[in-house]
Formats: C-alpha cells, structure tokens, sequence
C-alpha cells in the first residue's frame, strides 16, 4: 500500500512539475514574440538596425540550445535589394514637348538604361492572346519594328480584375514581352479612364523580379500623352 501510494504521489508530482513549467515557457515564447514585433525593431528590415537586434536574438537563443553557430557566429550576409529610386538623367520628350519625370511619367524598375528614338504606334491594350476559347490580337496589322509602343495599361475586362477573359495575359511584363518579341523598341504604358480616374502615375517599385524587360519602358500620364 505504501509503495502504491509512493507511486501516485511521484506520479502526480511530475504532472504538477510539468504543469507549473509550461506556463514559464510560454512567457519566455511570448516575450521573444513580444521583442521581434516591437516597433524599435523598425519592422525588422533587412539592413536594419532591428534586423540586426532580432537577428542577435535568435542566435543567441540558438546558441543557448548548445547548437553550433555556423557562419559568421551564426549569421550569413548577401545581398537584397529593399527598394529602387531614380537615377539621374531620365529624360523624355516629344517634338518640343519635354515630360516631367515623376509629374508627367516614371519609368518602370524593371526598364533597361537606354536610349531611344523613333516613331510611335499605337497598340491598344496590347494583348496577344491565342486560346482555344479566346483569341485577341492588338498587334493585328501594325508594325512595331523598331518603334515605340503605346499600350493601355490592363485589359478590357478591368472592371472584373480577377474574374476577366484576361486575367492570364494582363500583366505588364508580359505585353512588353510580347511587344519586343515583335521587334518594338520602347514601351510606353498609359492608363485608361477606366483603370484610373485620377490619372496617377504607377508608384516606382520593385516587382521582386531580377531580370529587366530588356528596352526602356515608361508609365505615361494620360494628360501628357493627349499633349
């Protein structure tokens, strides 16, 4: 009887142990949760001085694991881009007309440092699309060899963005593609009444895609480009 009752109690001691550690553990959780979304680590960055506060966190936590820090004590460096800005010189004109950059167009991160001079077609949307169920050709009869290409930003069925005939072939990537791929030199994207009331420029971002569209391309206002 007593070595039962020696068992239960052992027993009901390890489950109270187990029972008061949780709670410690989920303080110690919650308080590194706590530090990482704190606003002092500057949403943690990369190149940051709260990227590198979290950072140091972590590995030392690792660290206190008994795990071995490889690396540079733990840490491995390369490189991100975390935004673009714009470079000097972008110019853009027209016959005497001389756009405004940032007020009157913007180019694209992703166009190439180039530049050039021609004549410019118009493609409408500038789709190229050749399905079974839909088929659509801005190209049909226009020769863009060699010039530069303006295109209505989106597709026809804008309004229905994300339920449209054209939701698979819309983004601008792939219409400039499809532009230079017919011989085109430059690309200009202006935005519709539709797609945009207030005729704002695009905001100069990076789309996370390494590789340029190979030929300059810009987002002209609508205004500037009815001058």
């Amino acid at each position: 009887m007593i070595r039962i009752y020696s068992i239960i109690l052992l027993f009901l001691f390890s489950s109270l142990s187990h029972f008061i550690a949780a709670p410690a553990e989920d303080i110690k959780i919650y308080e590194h949760i706590k530090f990482l979304a704190d606003d002092d680590l500057q949403g943690r960055l990369p190149g940051t001085a709260g990227c590198k506060k979290a950072a140091a966190l972590i590995a030392d936590e690792f660290e206190s694991y008994g795990l071995n820090l490889l690396g540079d004590n733990g840490r491995q460096y390369f490189n991100v881009i975390t935004g673009v800005e714009l470079g000097d010189g972008n110019y853009m004109k027209s016959g005497r007309i001389n756009f405004k950059v940032g007020e009157d167009y913007i180019p694209y991160s992703y166009s190439e440092n180039a530049e050039f001079s021609g004549d410019l077609v118009f493609v409408g949307y500038g789709l190229k699309v050749d399905e079974d169920s839909l088929k659509w050709n801005s190209f049909s009869g226009v020769n863009v060899s060699g010039k530069w290409v303006l295109m209505l930003y989106g597709d026809p069925d804008y309004s229905k963005r994300g339920m449209g005939r054209f939701d698979n072939y819309n983004t601008n990537r792939q219409k400039i593609l499809t532009a230079k791929d017919l011989g085109a030199k430059g690309v200009i994207i202006v935005k519709g009444s539709k797609t945009s009331k207030e005729d704002a420029l695009e905001p100069l971002r990076y789309d996370r895609i390494n590789t340029r569209s190979g030929l300059p391309v810009v987002n002209l206002k609508r205004a500037a480009a009815m001058a």
